[in-house]
């Protein structure tokens, strides 16, 4: 589908569909009522398993982001943040913009885009967040519903999709928002939910997903 389908997709369900990216990992999550949790859910599997990067659209997050850049690069502090990290890490990863310049932006290309999401969204290197008024039974079988053909690349180990680190936050009637502590290189939501909907997010890290909650799919 297209961006403009998903779109209005998700707004047929008066649904939030949202996304990002950093240094350590990505993002993809959508929230929604409660009683919309079923087609959100494969709308959110379609994004995650069949990215498009339309032409159009890789140019278009382009333009953005090299708009960002220059803006960021006039910013004192943010040119103060660069050249501490420059300072304290070198030429290692943590040292660049994270958000890119505009020279290196340009450069990017569309097949590029493609390679590096297929070498990190991968089921065997995501987790899968839900939470919200929802039980636990429902949402595995909404999980595996959706994401159970989804397999790893040729070049990945040979694991399930159902093997993926897996979490549910919430029970019928939930009402609070859930929260979880972290350590180094950990993976972990703390999306709000409001008092009627659900939120479901796809986190894929470089590290391992070491979490108390969340196990690391071996």
């Amino acid at each position: 589908r297209s961006a403009t389908e998903i779109a209005r997709a998700a707004e047929t369900l008066g649904a939030s569909l949202a996304s990002d990216a950093g240094r350590d990992g990505s993002t993809l999550n959508i929230t929604v009522r409660s009683g919309e949790l079923a087609p959100a859910l494969g709308i959110l599997a379609d994004v995650a398993q069949h990215p498009a990067f339309a032409a159009d659209e890789v140019e278009r997050a382009r333009a953005q982001a090299i708009d960002a850049a220059t803006l960021s690069l006039k910013d004192p502090a943010d040119l103060a943040r660069l050249a501490a990290n420059r300072t304290v890490f070198g030429t290692g990863a943590y040292a660049t913009a994270e958000d890119g310049t505009p020279a290196s932006l340009k450069a990017i290309a569309r097949d590029q885009v493609s390679a590096s999401y297929a070498q990190a969204w991968r089921p065997d290197r995501v987790a899968l967040v839900l939470a919200g008024d929802v039980t636990p039974a429902e949402a595995k079988r909404l999980a595996e519903a959706n994401f159970g053909q989804w397999k790893p690349g040729a070049a990945t180990a040979a694991v399930t999709a159902t093997q993926a680190p897996f979490m549910i936050f919430g029970w019928p009637g939930w009402r609070g928002p859930p929260s979880c502590s972290t350590g180094s290189g950990a993976v972990c939501s703390s999306a709000s939910s409001s008092s009627s909907g659900e939120s479901i997010t796809w986190r894929t890290n470089r590290r391992n997903v070491r979490s108390g909650r969340i196990a690391p799919a071996t």
